[in-house]
């Protein structure tokens, strides 16, 4: 019985350790860093200010990137529809040539299939071009310089 509880409680602190690594900031970061190698990069994340026309942000500091920081602007309409994410959670901005990455929680890494068209978006139910909101500069260690 003793030794069942010893390996629950080691398995749980496995778990526990795995989880807090992974949802740490500094995963996110190796994620992008490791996708951009030698290119330009930034990080942008859906703006949580509602009443911005700016759908995104850029990461000013690290913590920024912490899974709890990752979430989506959420938009509630009537009908069928019901609620659907009028942004992405976190992009991936590359330069030389420019693309863009979502982040996705379930492949855990940055991939090529933003769940939002990068191109037009929508703010606050209007379709909008989202070139026009560039609000991050790329550079080679973008993360390396946040504090």
């Amino acid at each position: 019985m003793f030794k069942c509880v010893l390996i629950g409680i080691g398995i749980a602190a496995l778990i526990f350790y795995t989880a807090m690594r992974v949802g740490s900031p500094y995963f996110v970061a190796y994620k992008a860093s490791r996708i951009a190698q030698n290119r330009p990069y930034c990080i942008l994340l859906s703006n949580d200010d509602t009443h911005s026309a700016a759908p995104y942000k850029t990461v000013t500091r690290k913590e920024q990137l912490a899974f709890r920081n990752l979430t989506a602007r959420l938009v509630h309409t009537w009908g069928s529809r019901g609620f659907y994410s009028e942004t992405n959670y976190a992009l991936l901005v590359l330069d030389d040539p420019r693309e863009y990455m979502n982040w996705s929680f379930r492949a855990l890494d940055f991939v090529h299939e933003p769940l939002i068209n990068i191109t037009h978006g929508i703010v606050h139910g209007k379709p909008v071009s989202l070139m026009q909101f560039e609000p991050c500069a790329p550079s080679t260690n973008f993360v390396g310089n946040l504090p």
